[in-house]
């Protein structure tokens, strides 16, 4: 699990890896990541290869073995349609613990709270349903720019009041959640309205995270919690 994806024939496929040696017991502890393009790692460069882009990947590849589930577009409506996650529970079949950062694509749908919120109940009981151990992240912001994100002259999206909503909700850990990692707040500030923003220089579009933002919100996952059992 890991590896980079190899372009054959204009198509991205996994090549097969040998793998020797001994292992430390933690790097049999499997990591599937669930999330949209933020997850993902759109719009982010400073990945090692295709497929390592993400705060994701960043904050495991040197201690876990992961398969990156995630794709751009996603969303928790989506993927708590039961035939829509199948595939997602194909891919997850080999992990033992679940990061799940879904809800941007929700919001920019215009779902309300409680809509969002009973998606991802619905897909977090599944995954948990199988014995796997499942992390959620909170929301970034979504904002607009005049100079690039680059400063504090930052404006929130017309979901904003959803999105703390959502956030608010998800940092008080509802179950199934095996813990949830706020890697919004490794991005946010506010600006002189005392509304959520994000960090200067974090971001490159008001949606998705620049290197320095992938980066920060790295340092939100604790993998401690990944240890298997109660």
């Amino acid at each position: 699990l890991g590896g980079e994806m190899a372009k054959v024939g204009g198509l991205y496929v996994y090549g097969p890896s040998a793998i020797s040696g001994n292992t430390d017991p933690k790097a049999s502890v499997g990591v599937g990541l669930l999330g949209d393009s933020i997850l993902w790692g759109g719009r982010e460069s400073g990945g090692l290869g295709y497929g390592t882009q993400g705060f994701g990947v960043r904050a495991i590849i040197d201690s876990f073995g992961y398969i990156q589930a995630s794709c751009s577009g996603a969303s928790a409506r989506r993927w708590a349609v039961s035939n829509k996650l199948i595939n997602r529970h194909v891919l997850l079949a080999s992990a033992d613990v679940a990061i799940v950062a879904l809800g941007t694509n929700d919001l920019l749908s215009s779902r309300s709270t409680a809509k969002i919120q009973a998606d991802l109940l619905t897909i977090w009981t599944r995954l948990a349903a199988r014995g796997i151990k499942v992390f959620a992240c909170t929301i970034p912001p979504l904002t607009t720019s005049p100079d690039g994100w680059t400063s504090l002259n930052q404006t929130p999206s017309a979901f904003e009041a959803t999105r703390l909503a959502v956030n608010a909700w998800l940092r008080t850990n509802p179950g199934p959640l095996s813990g949830i990692f706020d890697t919004a707040a490794k991005v946010t500030t506010l600006n002189g309205s005392g509304q959520e923003i994000w960090v200067p220089n974090t971001c490159v579009d008001g949606t998705h995270p620049s290197i320095q933002g992938h980066a920060a919100m790295a340092t939100a996952i604790d993998t401690r919690f990944f240890v298997l059992g109660p």
